[in-house]
């Protein structure tokens, strides 16, 4: 998984896996993470994006240095994949940082039906 991010923007690359012979669609789901007044950790719905061509994601408009979950999964005729979640921020800055996770967070994210 690559993740690009900017003080107003995240954008999220997978790679797609196998298929099993069915056509697939990707999704991406961004939800903010706040806390409310009693410290307790609240998601709220930013962004649902489905793609049908390939994993490839990018929200714009965001709050500079806010929290975030990114949730993606593939679907097709046989089901849903598991789902992979992370953590990211908007950078406070106008910065931009390109950052690609750790090979074990890789393998999870390849996107793959195996039903």
């Amino acid at each position: 998984m690559m993740v690009n991010r900017t003080s107003t923007t995240v954008q999220v690359n997978c790679e797609k896996g196998f298929d099993g012979g069915l056509p697939q669609e990707f999704t991406m789901e961004l939800y903010s993470a706040a806390r409310n007044s009693g410290s307790n950790l609240q998601r709220r719905i930013v962004s649902n994006i489905t793609s049908r061509s390939k994993p490839e994601f990018t929200v714009t408009g965001l709050e500079p240095g806010a929290g975030y979950f990114v949730s993606v999964y593939s679907s097709n005729g046989k089901g849903r994949s598991t789902t992979f979640t992370l953590s990211v921020s908007t950078l406070k800055s106008t910065q931009q940082e390109h950052r690609r996770t750790t090979d074990v967070e890789n393998e999870i994210c390849i996107l793959r039906r195996s039903l």
